[in-house]
């Protein structure tokens, strides 16, 4: 029986029977909103200021080792390790809860491991905590819609940061307004005939393309960002809303959790 976490593609239950996941693993945490108090002399408590923006959130994973003997469960346990723990980079863990919605975040080992060694049954037990740096989820499926129906992306809990935009212009300067936070970019140059312009908000990238949702010529020098990353926010009814001017766009993400 499959887990339902895999770490680069494999799922964590050993398909050869070496090590799987337990159910005491728990559901993952929620990162803690950053919250900003600023105080005024004379005034009681702190401004009240909305937060923004959250913390890291932790996954933390309960595994059991077994081997045929002490030995073969120790090298069982290192090649475990070895899948789990990386140097110079990340791993891309996923989750699919119920078996139904992946999604997946790029992760790091956070903290020591200490296994349990269950001498005479040679089981070994280690609960392994992974933290996910960027904050969310992101649905593994990836939609194309026009920017005008966004209800493909209802049910998202969380801010999605790299949306792609597909935009047909229709004048000079275009604007992507996000109707939830009220922040917007946008893009003034001059126009190219049957070209689409391309912007990655996140890359703070801009290209002419042959309406392809890669490649192109770079403009990204008439690209205007907000001072802080500019984001798809979800409303109180999980609910994605843009309004965008000066042309007509596609987006192409998936829900982020």
């Amino acid at each position: 029986m499959a887990s339902e976490f895999k770490i680069n593609g494999v799922d964590l239950d050993d398909s050869a029977g070496r090590w799987r996941v337990m159910s005491e693993t728990t559901i993952p945490t929620i990162g803690a909103p950053r919250n900003t108090s600023i105080q005024v002399p004379g005034r009681m408590g702190v401004l009240e200021t909305a937060p923004v923006t959250a913390d890291p959130f932790t996954v933390a994973i309960q595994m059991m080792v077994v081997g045929n003997d002490r030995d073969d469960m120790y090298a069982n346990w290192y090649l475990l390790v070895d899948r789990i723990r990386r140097f110079r980079g990340m791993v891309k863990l996923s989750w699919t809860p119920g078996g139904k919605v992946e999604r997946w975040a790029n992760a790091r080992l956070s903290g020591s491991i200490e296994p349990k060694d269950h001498y005479r049954e040679n089981i070994l037990l280690a609960t392994v905590t992974f933290e996910v740096p960027g904050g969310v989820w992101h649905e593994s499926t990836v939609y194309e819609m026009d920017a005008t129906d966004l209800s493909r992306l209802d049910g998202g809990g969380a801010p999605i940061f790299d949306p792609l935009f597909l935009i047909t212009p229709t004048a000079a300067t275009v604007v992507v307004k996000d109707n939830i936070s009220g922040r917007q970019f946008t893009w003034a140059g001059a126009l190219q005939k049957g070209k689409t312009l391309l912007i990655a908000p996140a890359d703070y990238k801009a290209t002419w393309t042959d309406n392809a949702w890669a490649g192109g010529t770079d403009v990204s020098q008439y690209l205007s960002m907000p001072s802080t990353a500019w984001a798809m926010d979800v409303g109180l009814t999980g609910h994605y809303s843009l309004t965008v001017t000066g042309g007509t766009a596609k987006v192409k993400t998936g829900r982020a959790f």
